[in-house]
């Protein structure tokens, strides 16, 4: 299944007199498709510049006028497309939300976990502190990420890691 939706901009490949390229933003394939023939672009180059672009490549539509020899283009528009995904963002249980917004805050915060469970030590680090634990208190705490990694494994270890470490950083950093 495909989980993108497509933005267009649509405007002329020169840049203007301040350097800056005005390419107009469309949200949809139907207003892209709407301003291109609004420019007269025939609808059948317009849908083949849209598809041209969404396959990841820049293109260009162009409306043309009949000449004895055939086709001569008057004007281009160069055709961007941008892929958004629309995955939600926090899919899962409650739980899976409290662990992920309890992981946000700590890398909210400037967070930064590592752990080496081969030497039983964690380091948190974050501005202005550092707190490091190994023996035991280490131990414990990479148990901790591991049971819970185990428990939601669409986390990963490092959601998990920032989340178990959240306690540490709000105490110890206030």
């Amino acid at each position: 299944m495909n989980n993108y939706s497509y933005s267009f901009y649509l405007g002329h490949g020169s840049y203007d007199q301040s350097g800056i390229q005005r390419l107009a933003f469309h949200p949809s394939y139907a207003a892209a498709l709407r301003d291109l023939i609004g420019r007269g672009v025939p609808m059948a180059w317009a849908h083949r510049a849209m598809q041209a672009a969404m396959k990841g490549s820049h293109a260009v539509a162009s409306r043309a006028i009949r000449t004895v020899g055939g086709l001569l283009p008057v004007e281009g528009c160069e055709v961007l497309a941008r892929a958004v995904s629309t995955t939600p963002q926090f899919p899962g249980t409650r739980a899976t939300l409290h662990i992920r917004e309890a992981a946000q805050r700590a890398s909210n915060s400037g967070a930064v976990v590592e752990c080496v469970s081969s030497m039983s030590t964690v380091s948190i680090k974050w501005p202005d502190y550092e707190h490091f634990m190994q023996g035991e208190e280490a131990d414990s705490f990479i148990a901790e990420v591991r049971k819970l990694w185990n428990r939601y494994p669409s986390l990963g270890e490092y959601v998990c890691e920032l989340a178990v470490a959240w306690p540490y950083v709000e105490t110890l950093g206030a």
